[in-house]
């Protein structure tokens, strides 16, 4: 946690946001945010990890610096 020097108050980073809901096309592609993507830093053409979270239910898409295999 980071501490504003002017006013003592206590700053959370933000751990969960919405960027509203897409849409899962026939083909199973999904179209992201690009709002979302710059967030993370992720351009065209850059590579990501994917997992699955069942507990939650959830798919977690993480931005992958190194890029192996290809």
């Amino acid at each position: 946690m980071a501490r504003n020097s002017n006013r003592n108050k206590v700053i959370l980073p933000v751990k969960l946001a919405s960027y509203g809901i897409a849409t899962i096309y026939k083909s199973n592609h999904i179209k992201l945010d690009a709002n979302l993507l710059s967030t993370l830093g992720i351009q065209p053409g850059d590579h990501v990890e994917v997992f699955l979270n069942t507990k939650e239910r959830a798919i977690v898409i993480k931005s992958s610096e190194k890029h192996q295999g290809l």
